[in-house]
């Protein structure tokens, strides 16, 4: 069984810009006008992994090509990923500091195996 949100203020998934109270099992007649702050009680659903998703694509690419432009790219997408509050913005930020560095030293292993 799939757990459910906790009891908290949440964005009023009929009416934006208002609050609705979620009692932990169904939606209340209780509203409040306004929306949660950054990172409070936020519908998964609301945020979206946009920028986090280019940060992966862009760190899984610099692996093999381009990793010193790719690789700086995908960091600054995952960090703006972090600042939106995106759920998988570790992942991208990560993944791309990761291809970034796998893909220079790739770089660098096949440069010396090549040079006489």
């Amino acid at each position: 069984m799939a757990s459910r949100p906790d009891a908290a203020w949440y964005a009023d998934p009929q009416h934006p810009g208002q609050l609705r109270w979620w009692n932990g099992n169904r939606w209340s007649e209780h509203t409040a006008p306004g929306t949660p702050p950054p990172g409070y009680a936020r519908d998964s659903e609301e945020v979206g992994n946009g920028f986090s998703v280019g940060a992966i694509a862009c760190g899984a690419i610099a692996f093999v090509f381009f990793p010193i432009i790719l690789g700086p790219i995908g960091i600054v997408l995952g960090a703006i990923a972090k600042s939106k509050d995106e759920p998988r913005a570790n992942w991208g930020i990560g993944v791309a500091i990761a291809g970034t560095v796998g893909g220079m030293v790739l770089a660098f292993i096949v440069l010396s195996n090549t040079t006489t």
